[in-house]
Formats: structure tokens, C-alpha cells, sequence
């Protein structure tokens, strides 16, 4: 597995450490699949909220590109892994569309 620069960014809440390792695991595959991805950084947050509201989480995921990048950004949700896991999903998905657009067919 190749290894890529990797940020991960949380603040208000923390990580478990099975949410770590889900990064991890799907950053690497980011790199190893595509070869594109240069660098990547992951943001989790806990967005400012009302008092006594329940605990909200997004989870954001940007993929440099040598000459692009890609964003993906979830709505806010009660499950902090499942939104953490929506969030890579999306951006994989972006990558394998960005990958076939590029690299198959380059402008």
C-alpha cells in the first residue's frame, strides 16, 4: 500500500480509534487505486449548535490532486462514524469518476 501525505483535522470532538484506522485504511486505498491523489486531509467537526440540541458531526474529505482537487463535504448527522465513512465513500467515488474522465480520456 502506498503511503501519501495524510491530515487529519477534528475539533470539538475526538476520534475512536476505529475511526483513525477507517481513514487510514481508505486513504490508502485512494492512493493505491488512482496514483493521482498527491495529498489528502480529513476534518472532522461538531458544528456550533443550540443549547441542549443533540450532538451534530460533519465530516469533510479533500483529495489534492497534481492539478485539481476533489471535495466532499457531509451534512451534519447524529453518527459521527457512519457520517465519517459517508464523507470517504463520496470522495472514492469522486476519485474513480475523476480517474476514468482524466486519465481514460484526457482533455
Amino acid at each position: 500500500m502506498q503511503l501519501l501525505p495524510l491530515e487529519i483535522r477534528v475539533h470539538g470532538t475526538s476520534l475512536a480509534g476505529d475511526e483513525a484506522r477507517m481513514i487510514r485504511r481508505c486513504v490508502g486505498r485512494f492512493a493505491s487505486s488512482s496514483g493521482h491523489v498527491v495529498r489528502c486531509r480529513v476534518t472532522v467537526d461538531t458544528p456550533r449548535q443550540p443549547s441542549g440540541a443533540h450532538t451534530k458531526y460533519t465530516a469533510r474529505v479533500q483529495l489534492f490532486l497534481p492539478s485539481d482537487e476533489i471535495v466532499v463535504a457531509e451534512p451534519p448527522s447524529d453518527d459521527r462514524f457512519g457520517v465519517i465513512q459517508e464523507a470517504l465513500d463520496a470522495a472514492g467515488r469522486q476519485l474513480e469518476d475523476y480517474v476514468v474522465h482524466h486519465w481514460y480520456h484526457p482533455a
